[in-house]
């Protein structure tokens, strides 16, 4: 079994992999299904709930984190950052709002990215490795 590691070791990356590669995971024991589904991303997790949902036996297999790039690496932290750098923005724009700030907006990076992977592991939820379980697929 691969042993998924996201840095720093935090709150929010230990939940992210709890929920989408739990290291305590015990693969059931197998058997004949209707469909095998290669990687738990968007598209596999999908195909795989859907087949489920309609009566077939499923098992899904993930190397890394279920959710796949979009969830883990791509759309949902690049979302947060844009989001922490709009607000930012904004706020450096308060006249034009009514009101103004007594100093230029201070950015502590430490704190935005602490909010990059508290968004991702709310976001990983949806797709985690207990959810497709609920759906009736073998991880």
């Amino acid at each position: 079994m691969t042993t998924i590691k996201l840095y720093p070791d935090d709150v929010h990356n230990q939940r992210t992999i709890r929920q989408g590669h739990p290291p305590d995971w015990v693969n059931r024991d197998g058997g004949d299904y209707d469909l095998v589904v290669l990687g738990g991303g968007p598209g596999g997790l999908t195909a795989a709930t859907t087949a489920a949902g309609d009566g077939h036996r499923v098992a899904m297999t993930e190397q890394r984190l279920t959710g796949g790039t979009c969830v883990n690496f791509g759309c949902t932290p690049s979302k947060a950052l844009i989001r922490c750098a709009r607000a930012v923005h904004d706020a450096s724009r308060g006249a034009e709002f009514g009101f103004r700030l007594d100093a230029p907006p201070h950015t502590d990076f430490g704190a935005v990215m602490d909010r990059v992977r508290k968004m991702r592991s709310l976001s990983s939820s949806g797709d985690a490795v207990e959810m497709a379980e609920q759906a009736g697929v073998e991880v």
